[in-house]
């Protein structure tokens, strides 16, 4: 799952391993998490920020809170709890349901949200936390996603066009930021185009440079479906989507066919293996 997260979702998971280290805490709780968040940058953070629920007052009162449990002294790496496991779910099925094909902090902060409303769950800090605030954090943060914020948080009309421009370019791929930049300095007239412009930085030198970087190996690479081959004790795991693809398509004989031929078997040679 968490290859989902987003960087900033993932930051906060680690900020939330440190908040428990330096407590002393023996597991990380929802209550870490949400000071991660509110710690963290993203959706999440501008949401507890606007409803006046700062990181060091929650902190202090999550102390207080816990001030009689005993110290587990400073852990290399702390745990999840089942609760903070289940806040995480639970983030998963916010996604989900708002129809993202990744974790953000707003998930995490919605998966939080519900940890606070879910009644099976015990020592319940969250909800002491928040208040009564919950509805309003949810509303908020859905606000927020939508881009029913301040005017201010609405995209200019370049970052609409060129983001449409963008999808349209990766066609049926996965929409890259080399897509994107391409899409930027495609409107000379935005204000990143005029920039890039006045380093030096044209379309065909930029398409040039894009078509000398392959995208695997990069953050943008997008894990592609995995198709493992067995033949006798050896198993390759195929994870180019295009080569996948292809071998979904195929018979076992027709891939041992395959094999036989890019293995250099001629007139006379044999191969063997087993499916398995």
């Amino acid at each position: 799952m968490f290859e989902r997260f987003t960087d900033r979702a993932r930051r906060v998971l680690v900020i939330a391993q440190e908040e428990a280290r330096t407590l002393e805490h023996a597991f990380i709780r929802p209550e870490h998490l949400l000071l991660g968040l509110a710690r963290g940058e993203g959706v999440a953070s501008t949401a507890l920020s606007d409803l006046g629920l700062r990181y060091t007052a929650m902190r202090q009162r999550f102390v207080e809170a816990l001030a009689a449990v005993p110290s587990a002294g400073r852990l290399d790496k702390v745990p999840f709890s089942p609760q903070a496991k289940k806040t995480l779910e639970f983030s998963l099925r916010e996604a989900l349901k708002l129809g993202h094909n990744y974790i953000g902090t707003e998930h995490i902060l919605l998966g939080l949200l519900r940890t606070a409303e879910d009644p099976g769950t015990k020592d319940n800090g969250v909800k002491d936390l928040i208040g009564d605030l919950a509805g309003q954090l949810r509303a908020r943060i859905i606000e927020l996603v939508s881009g029913g914020g301040a005017q201010s948080r609405l995209p200019s009309p370049a970052v609409v066009d060129a983001t449409n421009r963008a999808r349209q370019l990766a066609g049926q791929a996965p929409m890259t930021t080399g897509h994107l930049l391409t899409a930027v300095l495609a409107d000379p007239d935005s204000q990143a185009s005029r920039a890039l412009s006045a380093l030096g930085v044209s379309q065909d030198a930029l398409a040039a440079a894009l078509a000398e970087v392959a995208v695997a190996g990069t953050t943008d690479a997008v894990p592609g479906p995995v198709v493992e081959i067995r033949v006798g004790d050896v198993t390759t795991r195929v994870q180019d989507p295009d080569v996948a693809a292809i071998l979904r398509d195929l018979t076992t004989d027709e891939v041992i066919a395959a094999l036989k031929r890019a293995a250099g078997f001629g007139r006379g040679q044999e191969a063997t293996g087993s499916e398995g």
